[in-house]
């Protein structure tokens, strides 16, 4: 996938709040097959987009670590394509809405080097 984050710090020194908002795009496949005329493929694209707040702390001048708060609106978009005696049909399933509150960035402390 791809995401992309902007932030505004609030408040100044080594460790840092901040908020700002967020946009992500994902896409997965799943094929499952029997042989090669019968198969069945299930694509999902997935976009998501809300504000965040988090914390930045500085360890160089250079380079810090920071873990963010996001709440989020997602929203998924599945189809399937199965395959049958080589017959290819699409099903394209209703959208998928949620809302979620999570930690950002996969739940995992980020590093951002910043090149001055």
């Amino acid at each position: 996938g791809l995401s992309l984050a902007g932030g505004y710090r609030l408040t100044g020194g080594p460790a840092a709040l901040y908020a700002g908002a967020f946009a992500e795009y994902s896409r997965s496949e799943l094929k499952t097959t029997v042989d090669a005329d019968d198969w069945t493929k299930t694509v999902t694209n997935e976009i998501g987009f809300g504000p965040l707040v988090g914390v930045e702390l500085m360890l160089l001048s250079n380079l810090s670590v920071f873990l963010d708060y996001e709440i989020a609106f997602d929203f998924a978009f599945p189809s399937e394509l199965v395959s049958a005696g080589g017959t290819v049909t699409r099903n394209d399933e209703p959208v998928e809405r949620l809302f979620a509150t999570r930690l950002g960035n996969s739940a995992l402390i980020g590093i951002c080097v910043y090149f001055k």
